[in-house]
């Protein structure tokens, strides 16, 4: 596992979608993901930002997702798609067969009383 350089990319209007999520303060990221299986977590994360695992989704469908790492610990669960995404033109960057696309950034936590809002 290396970490790896990776470009954020976020709406041209300059809306932050992740409520102050990583995407929203640092232009480029570091990355990591398990080489042998995207499926599996690395043992290590380096001095990774975030981390890269694939998932199905939907039966067959899989998908590539990144997510954040706070405290040596991936955050798998709690944390949205925050509107932003990570690319790297770099042939190492993880892709599905042939093909390679932008990874969907689950970096938007929201407080307690925001979800209770939006469940009324």
């Amino acid at each position: 596992m290396k970490d790896f350089l990776v470009t954020v990319y976020r709406d041209a209007d300059g809306s932050d979608c992740s409520m102050s999520g990583i995407t929203s303060k640092k232009e480029r990221l570091l990355a990591c993901w398990n080489e042998h299986d995207l499926f599996s977590l690395p043992e290590d994360f380096g001095k990774s930002d975030v981390v890269i695992k694939a998932d199905k989704i939907c039966g067959d469908m899989i998908t590539l997702r990144a997510f954040v790492i706070k405290d040596g610990k991936a955050k798998l669960t709690g944390g949205m798609f925050g509107g932003n995404f990570i690319y790297s033109s770099d042939s190492r960057f993880p892709k599905l067969g042939d093909f390679s696309s932008p990874i969907s950034v689950h970096d938007r936590f929201e407080p307690q009383w925001v979800s209770d809002m939006l469940s009324h």
